[in-house]
């Protein structure tokens, strides 16, 4: 028994025809008749019962008319699935983000990619840039959003999708708020808000090589996870932290953003695995390929 055999004998049991339900069937009805009867040899039951004026279906072939037709259906289900899982149309896709990233490019893409792909289902996890790395060498998320510049990593691949400069987060009342630029070797007095250290973390390289330049190690006063945290330790009086331009959009009382004097440039980088096969990640990538490209 095959799922074509379930076929015909939904198609006769439609029609009690063999001969409508061979030209609906594209076949002869010599054949049709020759497949039911082989179908009820397997099922040893009768499926109609047949005469030279109507063919009626048995009560055996009406219970059996039931379940074919639950099976053909899952079988039509089964194989429309399948062809949207091979477009990358539906599934699920896990994506790694730092805090800034969701002020700006990322709610873009992602209302791009919903549009793109309705069917697929978006998890979004909050992580820092070097978490992430080390959950797409686990494959524990598929793409993630991290701040570069990054070291190159094996079996990943990176993409900037944005620039921006560094600013300055700073209390309200610091005498540094009244400059409406401020030189780097401003600050060598000052106590810094960074981020965790870690041997992965690029961040952290990037502030001590700016302030290295400028002729002084930066003192480092505490360390956070999150962005917003930071922000809200600069409003307390701890001490001020370099963060994105983006990082303007967390509107807290009692902090002032001021550009460097010396313009300095952080991306927000794209990762994903080198060699990525998976159609609705590679769909993904193309979408926020194509959100940045607009933006610019």
């Amino acid at each position: 028994m095959d799922f074509r055999s379930l076929l015909e004998f939904a198609v006769v049991a439609e029609e009690l025809h063999f001969g409508r339900a061979a030209k609906r069937l594209n076949t002869v009805q010599p054949a049709v008749t020759r497949r039911i009867q082989k179908l009820e040899e397997e099922l040893q039951f009768q499926l109609f019962h047949r005469s030279n004026r109507r063919v009626q279906l048995t009560t055996a072939g009406s219970v059996f008319l039931q379940d074919s037709r639950s099976l053909l259906a899952s079988l039509d289900a089964a194989v429309r699935h399948g062809r949207l899982a091979a477009q990358g149309s539906t599934g699920w896709i896990n994506i790694g983000f730092i805090g800034s990233a969701i002020l700006e490019l990322l709610p873009a893409i992602l209302l791009s990619f919903r549009k793109h792909s309705p069917e697929v289902r978006l998890t979004l996890s909050d992580m820092t840039s070097v978490e992430q790395l080390l959950a797409l060498q686990q494959n524990r998320i598929h793409v993630g959003f991290i701040r570069g510049p990054v070291s190159l990593e094996r079996a990943l691949h990176f993409e900037t999708v944005a620039r921006e400069p560094l600013v300055v987060a700073l209390p309200k009342n610091h005498p540094l708020a009244k400059q409406s630029r401020i030189q780097t070797k401003m600050l060598a007095s000052e106590g810094f808000i960074l981020f965790p250290h870690h041997p992965m973390s690029t961040w952290e390289i990037l502030v001590r090589h700016i302030c290295t330049r400028a002729g002084f190690e930066p003192n480092i006063v505490q360390r956070t996870v999150q962005i917003q945290t930071a922000i809200s330790l600069v409003s307390a009086g701890i001490g001020i932290s370099l963060v994105p331009t983006a990082a303007k959009h967390f509107i807290e009382q009692g902090v002032t953003y001021r550009q460097l004097a010396e313009t300095e440039m952080v991306e927000l980088v794209l990762a994903s695995r080198e060699g990525e096969m998976s159609p609705i990640v590679q769909n993904f990538l193309s979408v926020a390929r194509d959100v940045v490209a607009r933006k610019h």
